[in-house]
């Protein structure tokens, strides 16, 4: 190695012009990292359209300038952009694999909560990556010799590194400002629909993609927003709900007291039957499935949420606040970055004017996906983290659903008597990283026919959350003082979960119909209540709204502000991140639906950055 290193200095050292021969490294050896960074994920010769490999090239070589006259050494700053971008593209492939979408920047926001379940994974580290890893390797090394240095006090080179440092910079950002334009997109032939970031990534480019995405880190108001607009909106929605009673009053207001309502956001907990046939050696779900057959005093159907194998904080905040990721950038993490102000009108806040006192439970850390600071500004009055719970019974690495639900009957016991609670839980037990077999994880779950041991371990939790909440249906069946359960999952595992199924069915996770894609996005949930409320079964619906039902069908009088999402759902029944069904059963995307969702736009627009403004409330 070192011969071939002192060989190369002599070369090109010993040539007529020393900087001659540097235009090879320059030139190449960006070129050389753009291939191998989307080399970890994908073929970038055939995947990705060929106006954004001349663009990605291009910017990988206009940041190698702004570095070398930065460092003032080009086989440093060389050797530079190729760490960088072999860390870079391994990072992407591993967060493909996890959560089945790329890195977007407002993952800088949420490093933490990744960091801290990441040990409960297997690296995904296959053949293809260990080549890509030495081929990185190869490329340091054959930069090394480039030795062109730039180091000096003179006035002239101290000129000329400034100078070319700037205009460097100057290029990138307006290369990066023009790809974010409509002009650019339609001059490069980017791929521009933010909520398919996968595909996104694949056809323009890793980096390229990603730089697009920074014009999102902020949300633009919607056309023609004003706050008093939108005031507006809820005021008129609420005097059509409640017969013009005003704010408060509700529809269907129950003249008993009102019940305690305990929500479990169950982790990655989903009927995975929607996506394909498959048998198994036994039902995973009974008792939901029981409960979906039209049981006494239950509401029940499939529920669209906006993510998939991953972002778990985003469908509790749909559900808490009313708000749909539709009108969010794809991967934004509400939670990190738009809660800065109270929401005077989330869940936990509404039902303080009737007397509720308000529990945020969730059986891990607490800095998880910022919830510390998110949960407060809704109205919470109380947060149990994972040291609440005292000697927990655990499967695998997590406290069990078990101990989760059991915790849920403590807390309500001991309050009981004093008013009505609302109880919100987001369990764990079932959180990805279904590789490994443990000692106490009983795996009773099998699919033989499709041979697949990560598959049977998500389906055997799965099935030990469906009998711990059977136990508490029945715990709850005998209280005298009224109580209802909602529940529901966050999300679907990860598409290397259901690979089989949908390999089963002639179906691949990564070339799904639209159709079929929707169905990665739902998950089931139940409304069941220890007295009298109508039976439904086959009501689905999207996270957004199902607070504001969830209050419809107990009893529990809607605010202005929930009579405003009621209403929307008669216009677009099922609206999320991935689908909008309207009043006709058609079905498309929120994106492609910007005036005739404009409403609802403001009136979120507001809810999230104006409404805490209006009600007098502290930034």
């Amino acid at each position: 190695m070192k011969r071939l290193i002192t060989n190369l200095k002599t070369f090109w050292k010993g040539s007529k012009d020393f900087r001659v021969w540097m235009l090879l490294p320059m030139l190449l050896g960006p070129v050389a990292d753009y291939y191998l960074m989307e080399s970890f994920s994908i073929n970038p010769f055939v995947e990705t359209r060929w106006k954004a490999q001349i663009l990605n090239i291009l910017l990988f070589e206009v940041l190698m300038l702004a570095l070398f006259f930065a460092i003032g050494n080009l086989a440093i700053a060389l050797e530079a952009e190729t760490a960088f971008f072999a860390f870079a593209g391994f990072m992407n492939y591993v967060v493909l694999q996890f959560r089945s979408t790329p890195i977007v920047p407002w993952d800088w926001f949420s490093i933490g909560t990744g960091v801290s379940v990441l040990d409960n994974y297997q690296l995904p580290f296959g053949k293809r990556q260990v080549i890509v890893f030495l081929l990185f390797a190869l490329v340091f090394v054959l930069q090394w010799p480039a030795q062109w240095r730039l180091w000096g006090r003179t006035r002239k080179k101290i000129v000329t590194r400034i100078t070319g440092a700037l205009a460097s910079i100057a290029v990138f950002c307006g290369l990066t400002g023009w790809i974010q334009t409509d002009r650019g997109v339609d001059q490069w032939d980017l791929y521009p629909f933010l909520f398919t970031p996968e595909i996104m990534a694949m056809r323009n480019g890793f980096f390229a993609t990603y730089l697009m995405d920074l014009q999102y880190l902020v949300v633009e108001k919607p056309e023609g927003y004003s706050a008093e607009k939108a005031q507006a909106f809820i005021a008129e929605a609420g005097a059509a709900g409640n017969g013009g009673a005003g704010a408060g009053a509700g529809r269907n207001a129950a003249d008993t007291k009102y019940p305690t309502i305990i929500v479990i956001m169950d982790e990655a907990f989903s009927d995975l039957s929607v996506l394909g046939e498959f048998t198994t050696n036994e039902d995973p779900m009974p008792f939901v499935h029981h409960l979906q057959q039209g049981a006494e005093n239950t509401v029940t159907g499939n529920l669209a949420v906006s993510v998939k194998g991953g972002n778990t904080a985003n469908t509790e905040f749909e559900y808490l606040t009313g708000c749909t990721m539709a009108f969010l950038p794809e991967g934004s993490i509400p939670y990190q970055q738009y809660l800065t102000k109270p929401m005077p009108d989330a869940l936990p806040n509404a039902l303080k004017v009737y007397g509720y006192a308000s529990t945020a439970i969730h059986p891990y850390r607490a800095g998880g996906w910022n919830r510390t600071g998110a949960y407060p500004k809704m109205g919470f009055d109380e947060m149990l983290f994972e040291d609440s719970f005292l000697a927990p019974v655990r499967v695998r690495d997590y406290i069990s659903d078990q101990s989760d639900f059991e915790k849920l009957i403590e807390l309500y016991e001991a309050k009981k008597g004093d008013g009505p609670q609302l109880l919100f839980n987001v369990t764990m037990q079932n959180h990805g990283g279904y590789g490994e077999s443990y000692p106490n994880f009983p795996e009773t779950i099998t699919a033989p026919e499709l041979g697949s041991a990560t598959l049977d371990r998500y389906l055997s939790l799965v099935r030990i959350t469906d009998a711990e909440l059977e136990k508490l249906v029945a715990y709850f069946e005998n209280e005298t003082e009224p109580v209802a359960i909602v529940f529901f999952g966050d999300h679907q595992p990860s598409d290397a979960v259901v690979a089989p199924i949908l390999s089963a069915n002639g179906k691949q996770a990564d070339a799904l119909s639209e159709e079929d894609e929707q169905k990665r996005y739902l998950v089931p949930y139940v409304i069941w209540a220890n007295y009298d409320i109508e039976e439904k079964s086959g009501a689905d619906t999207s996270a957004n709204y199902l607070a504001a039902e969830t209050l419809e069908a107990l009893g529990v009088p809607c605010s202005d502000y929930e009579e405003f999402l009621l209403e929307q759902k008669t216009r677009f029944p099922v609206l999320s991140g991935r689908q909008l069904t309207d009043a006709n059963g058609e079905v498309s995307r929120a994106q492609e639906q910007k005036g005739e969702t404009l409403d609802y736009r403001t009136v979120q627009y507001y809810e999230i950055f104006d409404s805490a403004d209006a009600a007098g409330e502290e930034p």
